[in-house]
């Protein structure tokens, strides 16, 4: 009778491992596509839309570990990494000195349409930007 119990202890543990090693895969591989910014929101609380002329702009993670964005005009290449402990996206581009080498953002939600993330803009203060897939 234990032994069963054990036995089922056992796989109840051996389940939950490999359903949280798919859920970072598929967390990854969501990112994996090109987002363009719907909406973001300001530490005031305040929700904004992107100006017309922002609107072509575009954050592309491709699965190989590279990146490309378009902000400002300024076409930015680099690489990125996902933590999957922290659910942090660390991007790195080197393109350009008017934007930072490095930036991280968390992840607050993400599905097969819709990122949301959680970053520091150029002042210090805390952004939340509301992708959608393109």
């Amino acid at each position: 009778m234990i032994n069963n119990y054990l036995f089922s202890f056992m796989l109840l543990i051996i389940s939950s491992v490999a359903i949280a090693q798919t859920q970072a895969l598929d967390k990854k591989h969501l990112l994996c596509k090109t987002w363009v910014l719907e909406k973001y929101k300001e530490t005031n609380g305040k929700i904004y839309y992107p100006p017309s002329e922002l609107r072509s702009e575009y954050l592309k993670y491709n699965c190989d570990g590279t990146m490309e964005s378009i902000e400002g005009g300024l076409l930015l290449k680099g690489k990125w990494t996902f933590d999957e402990s922290e659910g942090t996206i660390t991007s790195i581009q080197n393109a350009t000195k008017d934007y930072p080498a490095k930036i991280v953002t968390r992840i607050i939600m993400i599905t097969e349409k819709e990122l949301v993330i959680e970053g520091i803009d150029a002042g210090g203060d805390k952004l939340i930007l509301y992708l959608r897939s393109k």
